[in-house]
Protein backbone atom coordinates (compact mmCIF):
# COMPACT_ATOMS: atom_id res chain seq x y z
CA UNK A 1 0.00 0.00 0.00
CA UNK A 2 1.21 3.35 -0.98
CA UNK A 3 2.35 5.58 2.61
CA UNK A 4 1.66 9.12 3.15
CA UNK A 5 4.77 11.74 3.56
CA UNK A 6 3.81 15.21 4.24
CA UNK A 7 0.58 15.11 2.26
CA UNK A 8 1.65 13.08 -0.64
CA UNK A 9 1.67 9.53 -1.74
CA UNK A 10 4.72 7.65 -1.93
CA UNK A 11 4.79 4.85 -3.95
CA UNK A 12 5.27 1.54 -2.28
CA UNK A 13 7.58 -0.96 -4.65
CA UNK A 14 9.07 -3.62 -2.41
CA UNK A 15 10.38 -7.13 -3.65
CA UNK A 16 8.17 -9.51 -1.75
CA UNK A 17 11.28 -11.41 -0.33
CA UNK A 18 11.36 -8.11 1.60
CA UNK A 19 7.24 -8.78 2.58
CA UNK A 20 8.31 -11.94 3.20
CA UNK A 21 10.89 -10.82 5.84
CA UNK A 22 8.54 -8.14 7.15
CA UNK A 23 5.80 -10.99 8.04
CA UNK A 24 8.39 -13.41 9.45
CA UNK A 25 7.18 -16.14 6.74
CA UNK A 26 8.42 -19.48 7.17
CA UNK A 27 7.05 -21.97 5.35
CA UNK A 28 6.01 -22.37 1.61
CA UNK A 29 2.23 -23.83 0.63
CA UNK A 30 0.49 -24.10 -2.88
CA UNK A 31 -2.97 -23.72 -2.45
CA UNK A 32 -5.36 -25.12 -5.56
CA UNK A 33 -8.71 -22.31 -5.50
CA UNK A 34 -11.82 -24.06 -6.31
CA UNK A 35 -13.07 -22.66 -9.41
CA UNK A 36 -16.75 -23.03 -7.96
CA UNK A 37 -16.22 -21.02 -5.29
CA UNK A 38 -14.49 -18.54 -6.97
CA UNK A 39 -16.65 -18.36 -9.94
CA UNK A 40 -19.64 -16.98 -7.40
CA UNK A 41 -17.14 -13.71 -7.37
CA UNK A 42 -16.22 -13.40 -11.07
CA UNK A 43 -13.38 -15.39 -11.45
CA UNK A 44 -10.28 -15.84 -9.62
CA UNK A 45 -8.44 -12.20 -10.34
CA UNK A 46 -11.53 -10.41 -9.32
CA UNK A 47 -11.72 -12.62 -5.74
CA UNK A 48 -7.80 -11.98 -5.19
CA UNK A 49 -7.49 -8.25 -6.27
CA UNK A 50 -11.07 -7.42 -5.23
CA UNK A 51 -12.87 -9.49 -3.12
CA UNK A 52 -10.23 -11.09 -0.26
CA UNK A 53 -8.64 -8.05 0.55
CA UNK A 54 -11.96 -5.80 0.80
CA UNK A 55 -12.47 -4.04 4.24
CA UNK A 56 -15.65 -6.37 4.27
CA UNK A 57 -13.53 -9.79 3.84
CA UNK A 58 -10.57 -8.30 5.46
CA UNK A 59 -8.30 -11.12 4.04
CA UNK A 60 -10.65 -13.98 5.12
CA UNK A 61 -10.44 -17.20 2.38
CA UNK A 62 -13.25 -19.50 3.51
CA UNK A 63 -12.63 -22.92 2.41
CA UNK A 64 -15.13 -25.39 0.46
CA UNK A 65 -16.52 -28.45 2.71
CA UNK A 66 -14.22 -30.71 0.90
CA UNK A 67 -11.06 -28.58 0.46
CA UNK A 68 -7.79 -29.83 2.24
CA UNK A 69 -7.16 -28.01 5.28
CA UNK A 70 -3.75 -26.93 6.68
CA UNK A 71 -3.32 -26.59 10.13
CA UNK A 72 0.30 -25.19 10.35
CA UNK A 73 -0.63 -22.05 8.01
CA UNK A 74 0.34 -19.21 9.61
CA UNK A 75 3.39 -17.16 8.88
CA UNK A 76 2.84 -19.29 5.54
CA UNK A 77 3.80 -17.75 1.53
CA UNK A 78 0.77 -19.02 -0.33
CA UNK A 79 0.68 -18.89 -3.76
CA UNK A 80 -2.88 -19.88 -5.18
CA UNK A 81 -3.18 -22.33 -7.86
CA UNK A 82 -5.83 -21.71 -10.32
CA UNK A 83 -7.29 -24.00 -12.88
CA UNK A 84 -10.92 -23.56 -15.47
CA UNK A 85 -12.04 -26.12 -17.64
CA UNK A 86 -8.94 -27.24 -19.78
CA UNK A 87 -6.42 -24.82 -19.47
CA UNK A 88 -2.97 -25.84 -17.77
CA UNK A 89 -2.84 -25.29 -13.95
CA UNK A 90 -0.67 -22.93 -12.84
CA UNK A 91 -0.14 -20.03 -10.15
CA UNK A 92 -2.42 -16.90 -10.39
CA UNK A 93 -1.35 -14.89 -7.33
CA UNK A 94 -0.20 -15.46 -3.63
CA UNK A 95 -0.65 -13.75 -0.31
CA UNK A 96 0.83 -14.07 3.43
CA UNK A 97 -1.18 -15.87 5.56
CA UNK A 98 -1.10 -14.59 9.16
CA UNK A 99 -4.00 -16.61 10.91
CA UNK A 100 -6.35 -19.74 10.78
CA UNK A 101 -9.87 -20.66 12.53
CA UNK A 102 -13.23 -21.00 12.09
CA UNK A 103 -15.96 -18.26 11.63
CA UNK A 104 -19.64 -17.70 9.92
CA UNK A 105 -18.98 -16.37 6.03
CA UNK A 106 -20.09 -13.17 5.67
CA UNK A 107 -22.02 -13.97 2.96
CA UNK A 108 -23.30 -17.67 3.50
CA UNK A 109 -23.92 -17.35 7.33
CA UNK A 110 -22.12 -20.83 7.96
CA UNK A 111 -19.32 -21.87 10.18
CA UNK A 112 -16.51 -22.36 7.64
CA UNK A 113 -12.79 -22.97 8.49
CA UNK A 114 -10.77 -20.21 6.88
CA UNK A 115 -7.32 -18.42 6.36
CA UNK A 116 -6.48 -14.91 6.70
CA UNK A 117 -4.33 -13.29 4.59
CA UNK A 118 -2.61 -9.92 5.21
CA UNK A 119 -4.58 -7.90 2.65
CA UNK A 120 -1.70 -5.87 1.20
CA UNK A 121 0.33 -8.69 0.86
CA UNK A 122 -2.57 -10.12 -1.45
CA UNK A 123 -1.38 -10.01 -5.25
CA UNK A 124 -3.18 -11.10 -8.75
CA UNK A 125 -0.25 -11.75 -11.73
CA UNK A 126 -0.99 -10.39 -14.90
CA UNK A 127 0.83 -12.99 -16.06
CA UNK A 128 0.03 -16.82 -14.14
CA UNK A 129 3.54 -18.80 -13.05
CA UNK A 130 3.47 -22.24 -14.65
CA UNK A 131 4.54 -25.27 -14.08
CA UNK A 132 7.30 -25.29 -15.77
CA UNK A 133 8.64 -22.29 -14.49
CA UNK A 134 8.32 -23.47 -10.67
CA UNK A 135 9.74 -27.06 -11.41
CA UNK A 136 12.92 -24.94 -12.48
CA UNK A 137 13.56 -23.85 -9.21
CA UNK A 138 12.09 -27.09 -7.31
CA UNK A 139 11.62 -30.56 -9.53
CA UNK A 140 9.29 -31.87 -6.96
CA UNK A 141 6.66 -29.67 -7.04
CA UNK A 142 3.56 -30.73 -8.75
CA UNK A 143 0.18 -28.76 -8.99
CA UNK A 144 -2.45 -31.43 -7.89
CA UNK A 145 -2.94 -30.55 -4.02
CA UNK A 146 -2.57 -28.28 -1.15
CA UNK A 147 1.03 -29.02 -0.26
CA UNK A 148 4.34 -27.80 0.91
CA UNK A 149 7.72 -26.46 -0.39
CA UNK A 150 10.66 -26.73 0.83
CA UNK A 151 11.46 -23.39 2.38
CA UNK A 152 14.77 -23.66 0.94
CA UNK A 153 13.29 -22.26 -2.47
CA UNK A 154 11.51 -19.11 -1.02
CA UNK A 155 14.26 -16.79 -2.40
CA UNK A 156 13.76 -18.01 -5.74
CA UNK A 157 10.22 -18.23 -5.65
CA UNK A 158 10.21 -14.69 -4.64
CA UNK A 159 12.13 -13.52 -7.64
CA UNK A 160 9.98 -15.26 -9.86
CA UNK A 161 6.75 -13.48 -7.69
CA UNK A 162 9.12 -10.11 -8.94
CA UNK A 163 8.95 -10.55 -12.42
CA UNK A 164 4.91 -10.72 -12.40
CA UNK A 165 4.82 -7.62 -10.33
CA UNK A 166 6.50 -5.58 -12.51
CA UNK A 167 8.92 -4.55 -9.44
CA UNK A 168 11.52 -2.85 -11.46
CA UNK A 169 8.95 -0.73 -14.10
CA UNK A 170 9.31 2.65 -14.27
CA UNK A 171 6.69 4.53 -13.30
CA UNK A 172 5.25 8.30 -13.34
CA UNK A 173 7.61 10.69 -11.02
CA UNK A 174 5.14 13.20 -10.23
CA UNK A 175 1.69 11.36 -9.58
CA UNK A 176 0.39 14.45 -8.56
CA UNK A 177 -0.23 15.03 -12.39
CA UNK A 178 -3.78 13.63 -12.88
CA UNK A 179 -3.88 10.21 -15.50
CA UNK A 180 -6.65 8.55 -17.18
CA UNK A 181 -6.94 4.99 -16.18
CA UNK A 182 -5.79 2.50 -18.38
CA UNK A 183 -9.07 0.40 -18.14
CA UNK A 184 -12.62 1.23 -16.98
CA UNK A 185 -14.47 -1.62 -16.04
CA UNK A 186 -18.09 -1.93 -14.61
CA UNK A 187 -19.33 -4.63 -12.29
CA UNK A 188 -22.74 -4.82 -11.22
CA UNK A 189 -22.90 -1.54 -9.02
CA UNK A 190 -19.05 -1.08 -9.06
CA UNK A 191 -16.36 0.54 -11.43
CA UNK A 192 -12.81 -0.70 -11.19
CA UNK A 193 -10.01 1.23 -12.38
CA UNK A 194 -7.05 -0.26 -14.36
CA UNK A 195 -4.17 2.54 -12.84
CA UNK A 196 -2.66 4.37 -16.25
CA UNK A 197 0.63 4.61 -14.08
CA UNK A 198 1.41 1.08 -12.64
CA UNK A 199 -1.55 -0.57 -13.70
CA UNK A 200 -2.71 -1.80 -10.85
CA UNK A 201 -7.01 -2.79 -10.83
CA UNK A 202 -8.33 -0.87 -8.22
CA UNK A 203 -11.94 0.20 -7.33
CA UNK A 204 -12.93 3.58 -8.30
CA UNK A 205 -11.19 5.95 -6.44
CA UNK A 206 -9.60 9.36 -6.56
CA UNK A 207 -5.52 8.01 -6.26
CA UNK A 208 -4.62 4.74 -6.93
CA UNK A 209 -3.97 2.88 -4.09
CA UNK A 210 -0.79 1.05 -5.44
CA UNK A 211 1.33 3.91 -6.44
CA UNK A 212 -0.57 6.92 -5.39
CA UNK A 213 -1.10 8.16 -9.13
CA UNK A 214 -4.07 10.85 -9.10
CA UNK A 215 -6.41 9.70 -11.27
CA UNK A 216 -8.17 12.39 -14.19
CA UNK A 217 -11.12 14.36 -12.46
CA UNK A 218 -13.23 13.59 -15.11
CA UNK A 219 -12.98 10.11 -15.48
CA UNK A 220 -14.61 10.22 -11.48
CA UNK A 221 -18.02 11.29 -12.23
CA UNK A 222 -20.90 9.04 -13.04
Amino acid sequence: MPKRMEGVFQMSNEKYNDICKKYSVDSLVIFPMVESVTAVYGGPINFLGNVLPSSERDGCFFLSENATFLSRADNSLFLFQYKKGQERTSIVGCGICESHGEKAHPDEGIVQKYYRFVPETIKVFDNSISLKELQSVSPDIKLSRAQYVDFKYKSAICSLIDTRLNISKSFSKNINIALAPKHIETMGDETYYTCGNCEFRFKKAPRCPECGQLVLEQDLKG
